[in-house]
């Protein structure tokens, strides 16, 4: 298990949820989109053309977030993350 994914919430990455994907345009704004992910591992896959605006935002910026909402406890918080340098 990646140190990205807490124990907890690999389960919210195995089941057929929606993902909110976050990029960031040109104008330095951010675009949301619901769409499906995979879980390959501790890499996750998803699917866009390069006809779309989330691919051009990430040519652009590649900084991205994902957000995944239990379906069963919508209000759950994630632990705080921590990262050692």
């Amino acid at each position: 298990m990646s140190d990205l994914i807490p124990a907890d919430y690999a389960d919210l990455l195995e089941q057929p949820n929606y993902g909110h994907l976050g990029t960031v345009r040109p104008d330095d704004t951010v675009q949301v989109n619901p769409m499906w992910f995979l879980r390959d591992g501790d890499t996750l896959r998803f699917t866009h053309t390069t006809k779309r605006a989330k691919y051009r935002n990430l040519q652009h910026n590649p900084s991205m977030s994902l957000s995944v909402i239990a379906p069963d406890n919508p209000g759950q918080t994630p632990p705080t993350a921590s990262s050692s340098s």
